[in-house]
């Protein structure tokens, strides 16, 4: 794969607290209920993020994950170099963890850790499932929903075969909507990690990929629909289109970055505040849809983010205008402009269709309302 990127881990038998690092109360406040240390949470800088996940038995693990070009694997590869590394890079953490030095438990590395497959299933009654397949990415866990979806094909092949079944197209076509699962994962990650210096673009990527992610595989796989997604030419298109609007969508991102934004710091962008219909996204997942109805909402789902991607483009756009854009930022708006997806994403989102629009922009702007700019 293109994407490269390499992983340093370890647990320490130490609660990491984030709520005590920071004496502003009204950050404090931002988590109304249960405690901010129970998630896992995400420190982010150029080329890189690093993970705090609290275990069970009262431990923490922390990871580094860092794109090659920009942190070369041997500059964390051993404890004390990961230790240098978060003292350069994070140094709250490093404190943190020198701090209770003593209770670190252990230390594992992986380096280029991603890789594709040509075949995950065969006819010949043979198939791969999890690592044995396909590595992208950790952040998202993108590998436990690969391996979720990659065992139900399976076992469906598995069980058609022991009833007799002739199983050679449907482990041909299982294949293909696995290895193209893959790819729409893989645009997500790949040349992406520099966008995590950038929270004006960060902040729309994840609320992106967090909406892409429950209208279509979430909404599938909840509704049992990859084993039969071959049967359905019309699910099938949708998720080619799908595809091909995520891949322009995370290079839009990667553009975007390139044209320069104003740094920001001490904003908070909560999607579900930003957002109204993407609680509804996240509970219709599990709506129980009949297949015609399934099918439905597929195609409406993907309709939905077309629009999003079209709002996108246009706000952005405007926003570089109305900022006195300089030559490369003027360049890269009419390119976006010229670009036959793009445009005509623009346009589905100016019709306002079906009563789902106008949805507000500021998932794009931070929080901050703006109105985009008509070229």
């Amino acid at each position: 794969m293109g994407h490269r990127a390499n992983a340093a881990w370890f647990r320490i038998g130490h609660e990491v607290d984030v709520q005590q690092w920071s004496d502003d109360e009204r950050w404090r406040a931002r988590v109304e209920e249960g405690l901010r240390r129970l998630s896992t949470n995400h420190l982010m800088g150029p080329g890189y993020w690093v993970w705090l996940i609290p275990l069970a038995s009262g431990s923490t693990s922390i990871g580094i994950v860092a794109d090659d070009a920009a942190h070369p694997f041997d500059g964390f590869n051993t404890l004390e170099r990961a230790l240098e590394w978060l003292d350069a890079h994070e140094p709250q953490c490093a404190a943190e963890v020198r701090r209770h030095r003593e209770k670190i438990q252990d230390f594992r590395v992986m380096k280029d850790y991603a890789y594709g497959c040509r075949q995950v299933y065969s006819e010949d009654r043979w198939c791969l499932i999890g690592e044995a397949g396909v590595s992208i990415d950790p952040l998202y866990s993108s590998g436990g929903d690969l391996m979720a979806i990659g065992n139900g094909l399976v076992t469906d092949l598995v069980t058609r075969d022991r009833r007799g079944e002739d199983v050679t197209d449907r482990a041909v076509a299982h294949n293909q909507i696995y290895l193209v699962l893959s790819e729409i994962w893989l645009v997500a990650y790949e040349g992406q990690y520099p966008v995590m210096a950038d929270p004006q673009v960060m902040v729309a990527k994840v609320v992106w990929d967090t909406i892409i992610y429950w209208a279509v595989p979430g909404l599938l796989f909840f509704h049992d629909t990859f084993r039969r997604l071959g049967e359905s030419p019309r699910a099938y298109a949708d998720l080619q289109r799908t595809w091909l609007l995520h891949a322009r969508v995370q290079q839009f991102f990667r553009e975007w970055h390139s044209a320069g934004n104003e740094p920001a710091s001490d904003v908070f962008a909560d999607p579900y505040s930003l957002l109204d219909f993407i609680v509804d996204l996240h509970n219709g997942m599990a709506a129980g849809l009949g297949d015609d109805e399934l099918e439905e909402q597929f195609t409406r789902n993907v309709d939905l983010l077309e629009r999003l991607a079209g709002q996108l483009v246009d706000t952005v756009a405007g926003r570089l205008e109305r900022r006195g854009a300089d030559d490369t930022a003027r360049n890269l708006v009419d390119r976006w402009r010229a670009d036959a997806l793009l445009s005509e994403a623009v346009e589905r989102y100016r019709e306002r269709k079906d009563g789902m629009e106008p949805v507000d922009s500021a998932w794009i702007t931070l929080g901050t309302r703006t109105t985009a700019v008509a070229p």
